[in-house]
């Protein structure tokens, strides 16, 4: 079961999507470049979204909340290093 909110599915879909890009290229490095580049994006997003996503307040107690983008309760700009880091770690020949 996938726990999101907001805009945080756009992780997976934005992982997929370039893990994708090198099986359709056939090539390792391909694979690892694409999900370098897609954690690059999903950091990006991630803090464009979290960060300037207006505030509500609400008027009877003065509360204010903030619509949040996260995967498994992670804020969605903290999955870009891991996958990048995935990506990386696949660049790396062991």
């Amino acid at each position: 079961m996938l726990i999101w909110s907001g805009r945080g599915l756009v992780t997976i879909v934005l992982a997929a999507l370039g893990l994708g890009f090198g099986e359709v290229m056939n090539h390792t490095i391909a694979s690892g470049m694409g999900l370098v580049f897609a954690g690059l994006l999903v950091w990006f997003l991630g803090k464009r979204w979290n960060d300037s996503e207006p505030v509500l307040v609400d008027p009877l107690t003065g509360d204010s909340f903030r619509k949040r983008h996260s995967l498994f309760f992670i804020p969605m700009q903290w999955w870009g290093p891991l996958i990048a880091l995935m990506g990386i770690l696949e660049l790396v020949p062991l």
